[in-house]
């Protein structure tokens, strides 16, 4: 916790035990249930990746060890996933995925799940609902929203770790219309986004005072979109909604028209690349998830028969020619099974190794391989790397 900066030790007397005292970090922390290990890798994350935009920020977030439910990704959902990472501005995915996993301190497939859930929040800012988002990412209402709330926890809590740094800008010091926002105004903006599902439009209607995320959602609904769109509305139709009275209407348009003139509704648009991904290194013409699986059995040859265990049971696999059977079901139902997969690694298949070989290539291009997240590529534990050994 002090290394965290949530307690500091004091000595004001040498001749006395040293004295522990909560920071403001530790009690922003301690309020939003949040464990020394996250604010730790928070503080690392931001000090290693410059500028991060919105989605890079929720990816943050979304791999802390306080941040849940954790959104597994199915191999079928590889595709997919690309196609929306490659919609969505970032920095941290042109960095090579070994950077990212160890400055969050995830393994590749935990860091697949930060991707998915970083998703899931982004179109929970874009969409506003919870079913229209859960149906876009297969996942349940209820996930999203409980995702909401820990994103909006840990997004409080960065905001404070952030802040606590000396060399960043005061909370106030908001900057010039043509320059780019600070992090702690990004960092607020987006908890802000989080917490009513607001896109980085309509949440600059928070710009003004006594307008937080659920009045903004409302003006949001009822056609004002953002800052520019209060400054020009006329105090009728903004009295029309729900808990905003005439009094407080001219207050926000007055306060508004002044906002504009240094704030526009475009305060938070991103200018960073997409990013590129492909999935996995050539083609296989096996399937990817049952040679994932052969490489964590094991093969006993005896003769032209291979005993095969590792898994729930062993099988048999033999050669009738150059042909190989295995007594297990998935081989009966016409597939190639992971334990045939392993007989052909064991006897050297090269054509198998090179696939195996694909899994592990470290890509010194800046696509995101999703393919070797998933398989774990790049691990000492993976039994491939024995294999070519």
């Amino acid at each position: 916790m002090i290394d965290a900066g949530m307690l500091r030790c004091d000595q004001d007397d040498p001749h006395r035990q040293p004295q522990l005292r909560v920071t403001s970090l530790g009690r922003v922390a301690v309020r939003q249930m949040l464990s020394p290990s996250t604010v730790l890798m928070i503080r690392r994350s931001l000090d290693q990746f410059d500028d991060v935009t919105f989605l890079d920020l929720l990816i943050i977030a979304a791999s802390c060890v306080d941040c849940e439910p954790v959104l597994a990704v199915d191999f079928e959902e590889l595709p997919q996933l690309g196609e929306m990472l490659g919609k969505e501005p970032t920095v941290m995915l042109h960095t090579p995925a070994q950077t990212m996993v160890d400055a969050l301190a995830v393994q590749p497939k935990r860091l697949l799940a930060s991707l998915k859930m970083a998703l899931v929040a982004r179109s929970w800012t874009r969409l506003g609902e919870l079913q229209p988002v859960a149906d876009l990412h297969a996942c349940y209402p209820f996930e999203v929203a409980r995702l909401r709330e820990s994103l909006h926890r840990v997004l409080t809590a960065m905001s404070a770790i952030v802040s606590a740094n000396p060399e960043e800008p005061a909370n106030e010091a908001f900057r010039d219309e043509d320059a780019f926002p600070s992090r702690v105004e990004r960092i607020q903006a987006l908890t802000q986004m989080i917490a009513a599902g607001l896109d980085e439009t309509a949440v600059t209607l928070t710009f003004v005072e006594g307008i937080g995320p659920t009045i903004a959602k409302r003006l949001r609904d009822a056609g004002i979109t953002d800052i520019e769109d209060l400054a020009l509305a006329s105090i009728q139709d903004i009295a029309t909604v729900r808990g905003i009275s005439t009094r407080r209407a001219v207050q926000w348009t007055n306060a508004a028209f002044r906002i504009v003139k240094s704030r526009s509704a475009l305060r938070f648009r991103e200018e960073a690349r997409r990013a590129t991904w492909r999935v996995g290194e050539g083609s296989l013409d096996v399937d990817p998830y049952r040679l994932r699986r052969a490489l964590d059995l094991n093969v006993e040859a005896i003769g032209r028969r291979f005993k095969v265990s590792g898994g729930l049971e062993p099988h048999i696999v033999e050669f009738s020619g150059e042909l190989p059977n295995c007594d297990c079901n998935d081989a009966a139902n016409g597939y190639i099974c992971k334990h045939v997969l392993a007989v052909r690694l064991f006897r050297g298949d090269h054509a198998l190794l090179q696939a195996v070989r694909s899994l592990n290539i470290q890509s010194d291009d800046q696509a995101i391989d999703l393919y070797s997240l998933w398989f774990g590529a790049g691990h000492s534990h993976m039994r491939g790397e024995r294999i070519m050994a």
